[in-house]
């Protein structure tokens, strides 16, 4: 219900690929996903790598993206994990939602969560 709330009739497609991407993480990936309690200030780099996946395919980034999940999955297959990414990222674009990155080196751990901007008129 919150899916068909925020996205509409996007919604069950959106939850979907947030599924897909948790599950291929989960058990295709070759190593353990760090990610911290929701309210928690803390953001782990795995965090940021998700969101700047994100971004990279909100921009067109394809190389950005694929740099990201082949870093989170650890040599596992990025396929269906980074076409889930793009659905995403496209779901939410299409809400007026963008993601931007504050980190400037893959090293950097932003002090707050991921900046959301909405297109105005959405």
């Amino acid at each position: 219900a919150m899916f068909d709330y925020h996205f509409g009739e996007q919604g069950p497609d959106a939850l979907r690929h947030i599924l897909v991407l948790a599950q291929v993480i989960g058990s295709g990936g070759h190593r353990k996903i760090t990610l911290v309690n929701p309210n928690s200030a803390r953001v782990t780099q795995d965090e940021v790598s998700l969101l700047r996946a994100a971004e990279a395919a909100q921009n067109g980034r394809t190389a950005s993206l694929s740099a990201q999940m082949t870093w989170l999955l650890a040599g596992g297959s990025i396929s269906i994990p980074s076409r889930a990414v793009i659905e995403i990222a496209k779901a939410f674009a299409q809400k007026g939602l963008f993601i931007r990155s504050r980190c400037e080196s893959r090293k950097e751990t932003p002090t707050r969560g991921p900046d959301f901007e909405r297109k105005k008129g959405l």
